[in-house]
């Protein structure tokens, strides 16, 4: 029954049989991994690399390297010679993992507070805003893009690499706590008002508070996940 529902809301999507060869493991990756972001397809729920070539009309072959790539990203567990399922959420492994986030991101924001250019607090401001309209527009698989871009660009500010790569890294893994909101959407205007405190405290040289609130945003993730993981029937909704 599972395959023949991820079938069918495959086959809901555009199709469109003029896609070039060397771009089907992209559109094909693409197409996947949004349906997975906006719940239409569930943690442990599977992919089967013949119903994909199928809808997708084309070779097992970049159904494959789509496959690869979205487990990469963490996003799939692949199943030998059959195909995928989506990951299932490690709670455990969340909880360990977001205060470590924390203590990075608020080192990387201290780094990043004497080398962030006038060029880059127009970006964050640029990116703030968009967040708004992806707010409003009830789009918030772009939202959780947009957020990941504007942290980023702070991050990548501090010049170290190896804790940008670190912070990356946790970034990704911490990404499908996501999932669990994406019924309910958790937070997404106060966390947007966040975002604007951290910039102006940066913009002000105020170091110290920025960095507050940067683990802040991480320690109240995690209290969100655990309170909506006890009792999922309450989600967070949008204020």
């Amino acid at each position: 029954m599972t395959s023949y529902i991820i079938y069918h809301m495959l086959a809901d999507m555009k199709s469109d049989d003029t896609i070039k060869s060397e771009t089907k493991a992209d559109q094909i990756h693409d197409r996947i991994k949004q349906s997975i972001l906006k719940g239409e397809i569930a943690p442990g729920e599977k992919l089967v690399i013949s119903q994909l070539a199928e809808r997708f009309k084309t070779s097992i072959i970049p159904v494959r390297e789509a496959l690869g790539r979205l487990e990469a990203e963490e996003l799939i567990t692949v199943v030998p010679h059959t195909g995928a399922c989506v990951k299932q959420i490690d709670l455990n492994t969340l909880r360990e993992m977001y205060p470590l986030r924390g203590v990075l991101e608020g080192y990387a924001v201290r780094l990043a507070s004497e080398r962030l250019t006038t060029t880059d607090f127009h970006g964050l401001t640029r990116i703030i805003q968009q967040m708004d309209d992806a707010i409003a527009d009830r789009d918030f698989v772009l939202m959780g893009e947009l957020n990941t871009e504007f942290h980023m660009m702070i991050y990548r500010a501090s010049g170290n690499q190896t804790l940008i790569r670190l912070i990356e890294d946790f970034l990704q893994k911490t990404f499908l706590a996501r999932l669990v909101f994406r019924f309910k959407p958790f937070r997404a205007r106060e966390s947007n008002r966040e975002h604007r405190r951290i910039v102006d405290a940066l913009e002000k040289g105020k170091t110290a508070a920025a960095e507050r609130l940067i683990i802040r945003q991480s320690e109240k993730t995690l209290e969100l996940l655990n309170r909506h993981l006890e009792s999922p029937d309450e989600g967070d909704e949008i204020e």
